[in-house]
């Protein structure tokens, strides 16, 4: 017969220890994602801004809502980005505001999917390194090049 004292304790301890490191998991997972979502936005080229306003983080895998092609009289604002570096077309700041807030937005437990859509005509452009006019400013396969660097920074991701 074996006998097991202090069972309470080693219990408490045991999930103490489960509940610290499903909190460091949700940490890396935030970070990850965070990481993820700055690769994909900064590797996009801004125009109008409306393809990474198009990037959503969540549980549910909720895409973000279609927008109208921008009016010719709007196409001012949005300057000659063919000539641009990327990182300094006027739009980008709203529109990486609102993909940086969608990161915050998400619930990281191990028990929820986290999804991250892009919702945006240009896309399939943007990953061949094609927008926005067929002559791309990005580097090409945006989703791929996110996807090393994510996996290089947290080898614990696979």
């Amino acid at each position: 017969m074996i006998t097991i004292d202090n069972v309470d304790s080693v219990m408490k301890a045991l999930t103490d220890h489960i509940d610290k490191t499903a909190k460091e998991a949700e940490a890396i997972r935030r970070k990850a994602t965070s990481m993820l979502v700055e690769e994909l936005i900064a590797n996009i080229p801004v125009w109008s801004g409306r393809t990474v306003r198009s990037v959503r983080v969540n549980n549910s895998g909720a895409v973000a809502p279609s927008e109208p092609d921008p009016h010719p009289s709007e196409w001012t604002k949005f300057g000659y980005t063919r000539v641009m570096k990327m990182g300094t077309e006027p739009m980008r700041p709203a529109a990486t505001a609102i993909a940086r807030a969608q990161v915050a937005q998400a619930n990281y437990s191990f028990n929820m999917n986290v999804f991250i859509t892009i919702n945006s005509k240009a896309w399939g452009l943007v990953e061949q390194a094609k927008a926005p006019d067929g002559r791309g400013r990005n580097k090409a396969v945006v989703s791929a090049i996110a996807l090393a660097k994510v996996k290089a920074a947290f080898p614990q991701l696979g």
